[in-house]
């Protein structure tokens, strides 16, 4: 009986495929979190890094809302506007990108009035990746009928790895 033989590219991704599958079954190890970093990039390209340890070291502001993703939960982070405003920004837009490449973005004026956080943390413990963590741009939607809505809902990006200034 011959036994089959795995050649060319299939020998060579088979390993990195088996990997990376294991991760998103079991998610991005929690060391992987720890190391999270936001970087933000002023309107004059500036580039700041804040690790994880910076975030929490922010007063923290809780919101108890729920999303389309998610039943209502008690979420914990800085105040997204405190975090730009410690780095000496100003601000008149902003686009969050995440982990996947996923952007969105508001106009301040639009949207900074709902104070929207950089949530570290649901029901008093760290995001976890595979929950939209370690970092989620979040509103407050429960408090906040008039963006209880889809435009806003995809405003609220997850895994944030990035935030651009304008």
């Amino acid at each position: 009986m011959k036994r089959a033989r795995i050649t060319g590219w299939l020998a060579r991704w088979l390993p990195k495929l088996l990997l990376a599958s294991g991760l998103l079954l079991v998610g991005v190890p929690p060391a992987l979190a720890d190391e999270q970093t936001l970087e933000i990039i002023g309107p004059d390209q500036t580039s700041h890094t804040l690790d994880m340890s910076e975030l929490a070291s922010f007063p923290q502001t809780e919101i108890t809302t729920s999303t389309p993703w998610t039943e209502a939960a008690t979420y914990s982070g800085p105040l997204l506007q405190n975090v730009l405003q410690h780095l000496g920004l100003s601000i008149e837009a902003i686009t969050a990108i995440g982990a996947d490449g996923y952007r969105a973005g508001f106009s301040w004026a639009e949207g900074g009035k709902y104070q929207p956080i950089l949530a570290i943390a649901r029901n008093g413990a760290p995001l976890p990746f595979r929950e939209q963590g370690p970092i989620w741009l979040l509103f407050p939607f429960n408090d906040q009928p008039d963006i209880q809505s889809d435009p806003w809902y995809f405003r609220a990006v997850w895994q944030v790895v990035r935030l651009e200034v304008h």
